[in-house]
């Protein structure tokens, strides 16, 4: 097995986040940190705090995000087709143009975050809060809305979304 590092500069000095055998390991270490463009394709993050870290262009997909902390996160045109977000906080995060197809989204916090444009085909939102978010022109058809909380959502309702 193979271990890299990499080295975050700060204001208050360096931080090394571990890489192993090509897998950056962020449990506890990720707030803020730009991954614009980061190939995590089948990483497990379960548990990752990645609050206000910047992903635009990710491919996170297949990822285990499980109780993940993404709040404020850009998200931008990220991949995270088939990745697990259950129980994740995605509380104001940037999702615009983003790939969401069957994604696990139960038990999520999307609560104020943007979805303008975003592909959520066949993803789960059972038991989600998903609060005062936008989505605008998103592809919601086919996605699982049962028993999601919406509040204040101008939910898109296709023919056939499950509700």
């Amino acid at each position: 097995m193979r271990t890299l590092a990499l080295v975050v500069k700060e204001e208050t000095g360096l931080r090394t986040l571990a890489l192993v055998d090509g897998w950056l390991l962020l449990r506890g270490h990720g707030a803020g940190t730009d991954l614009r463009g980061a190939d995590l394709r089948g990483a497990d993050l379960t548990g990752a705090r990645l609050t206000g870290a910047d992903l635009s262009g990710a491919d996170l997909s297949g990822s285990r995000l499980e109780s993940a902390d993404l709040a404020r996160a850009g998200l931008r045109s990220a991949d995270l087709s088939g990745a697990t977000l259950r129980r994740a906080s995605l509380f104001g995060a940037d999702l615009t143009e983003a790939d969401l197809r069957r994604t696990d989204l139960r038990h999520s916090d999307l609560r104020e975050s943007t979805c303008r444009r975003a592909a959520f085909r066949g993803a789960d939102f059972w038991s989600a809060y998903v609060w005062d978010v936008s989505f605008d022109e998103a592809f919601t058809e086919g996605a699982d809305i049962e028993r999601a909380d919406y509040r204040g959502t101008h939910l898109p309702k296709p023919v056939n979304a499950r509700v």
